[in-house]
């Protein structure tokens, strides 16, 4: 999880629907993300979709995700499951490489989709 400002978010926003930074402001106004649960961004396919998840000291706990839910689901690329991988990581310091390993290889996108041993060998470093 980062703090982020309301115009970093807004540059991440305008940065994963491929967008150019900086931008106009695309992001509802900060009272508004304070305040409601949910948003989204027509025009917006890919990550127009916001849900506030919660709140911590004081700022509001944001993710972004699709604007719809009928997306294929694809194998991520080995960089994508490393970030993912290094994210659990910092975030759960306690959770071992082996049960990284073993959450993400349940992972729709990744089981059936990526070898076990080359998914171990990514996480695990072989």
């Amino acid at each position: 999880m980062f703090l982020l400002s309301y115009g970093q978010f807004n540059d991440v926003v305008r940065q994963e629907n491929a967008r150019g930074v900086p931008g106009a402001i695309v992001v509802p106004p900060y009272d508004g993300l304070a305040r409601g649960d949910h948003w989204q961004i027509d025009g917006y396919r890919l990550y127009g979709r916001f849900i506030k998840t919660g709140v911590q000291g004081g700022h509001p706990v944001l993710t972004l995700t699709a604007t719809r839910d009928n997306f294929a689901v694809g194998a991520p690329s080995e960089a994508y499951v490393k970030t993912i991988a290094a994210g659990l990581e910092e975030a759960y310091p306690c959770m071992r490489k082996s049960e990284i390993l073993d959450y993400l290889g349940g992972a729709e996108g990744i089981q059936g989709s990526i070898a076990p041993d080359v998914l171990a060998g990514w996480i695990l470093g072989r």
